[in-house]
C-alpha cells in the first residue's frame, strides 16, 4: 500500500479499533476519531462520528464490549464528531438502559469566548 493510501485511510479512519490502558480504553476510526472508555457503570464516549459513519461505529463498539453506554460526550458541534448516535440511542431505548435528557454545555472558565 502506498503511503498516500494508508495515509488517507487513517484520515478517514478507515482503521481497526485500537485498545490501550489495561483494555479501557478504545479508539474507533471515523474521520472524526471517536475515544472510548470502559468505566465500571458503563462507557463514557467521546464523540460520535458523523450519520455515515455511525454504524460501523456502532458494529466496532459492539465488538469491544458490550456494556451499557452511560455518557457521550462532544468536543464541539463539526458534523463529524456528533450526530452518529442514532443506533446508540435505539439500543438504550431497546434494553430500557437508564439514560438522561439533560444536555449540558460546559465551558471552560478561564477562556475568552467571542
Amino acid at each position: 500500500m502506498s503511503n498516500t493510501k494508508r495515509d488517507m485511510n487513517n484520515w478517514f479512519g478507515n482503521f481497526s479499533p485500537k485498545t490501550f490502558a489495561d483494555n479501557t480504553c478504545h479508539i474507533i476510526g471515523a474521520l472524526g476519531n471517536v475515544g472510548v472508555v470502559e468505566t465500571n457503570e458503563g462507557l463514557v464516549i467521546f464523540d460520535i462520528a458523523s450519520r455515515q459513519f455511525g454504524k460501523r461505529v456502532f458494529k466496532s463498539l459492539r465488538i469491544i464490549t458490550d456494556k451499557p453506554v452511560k455518557y457521550i460526550i462532544y468536543s464541539h458541534g463539526h458534523f463529524d464528531h456528533c450526530f452518529g448516535f442514532n443506533l446508540i440511542l435505539q439500543e438504550i431505548e431497546e434494553k430500557n438502559w437508564e439514560s438522561t435528557t439533560k444536555i449540558k454545555r460546559l465551558e471552560p472558565k478561564n477562556v475568552a469566548i467571542y
